[in-house]
């Protein structure tokens, strides 16, 4: 996201990979993103809106 033409960024923090819960980031509404987890083992996928601090 640009803030006064300079790019800002911010850091995401997930759960170590042990190879059962595979992430994926999406773009979605202005000062947010979405996570998509799947659950390998458990066959669970779920999605949720992360805010971000800019």
């Amino acid at each position: 996201m640009y803030d006064e033409g300079k790019l800002s960024e911010d850091k995401i923090y997930l759960q170590k990979d042990s190879g059962k819960i595979k992430f994926r980031v999406l773009p979605a509404k202005l000062g947010h993103i979405m996570l998509l987890e799947y659950n390998k083992k458990e066959k669970t996928l779920d999605l949720h809106l992360e805010k971000l601090n800019l």
